[in-house]
């Protein structure tokens, strides 16, 4: 029991120290939309309605924006539909272009 116990404690020992602690959650999509249609949807976060299906699970949700559209606007929500639950999101930075379409600024 004693050779079990150092075992498991060596071993969370080991993890706790060697393995990071973060965590980061990523996804991607692929949508079928002109490309102007969706950047004006993802990129105002009011209009996150339209488009939500948390909106629909909880249309009495309470939820609270600040900033300006684009770049630095953030929404807060508060539900009380568990899968809804309550959060905030925020727009770090949107680019309309993908990188492989840019040009770059060859002036020199």
């Amino acid at each position: 029991m004693l050779v079990i116990a150092l075992l498991v404690g060596v071993s969370y020992g080991v993890g706790r120290f060697l393995l990071s602690n973060a965590l980061e959650v990523t996804r991607a999509i692929t949508i079928e939309r002109p490309r102007a249609s969706v950047f004006a949807m993802a990129n105002d976060l009011r209009i996150a309605r339209e488009w939500s299906p948390y909106y629909a699970m909880d249309p009495d949700a309470e939820y609270a924006f600040s900033g300006p559209v684009g770049a630095g606007q953030s929404m807060r929500w508060s539900s009380n539909v568990r899968e809804v639950g309550s959060g905030r999101i925020a727009i770090v930075n949107f680019d309309r272009e993908p990188a492989d379409r840019k040009h770059p600024d060859a002036s020199g």
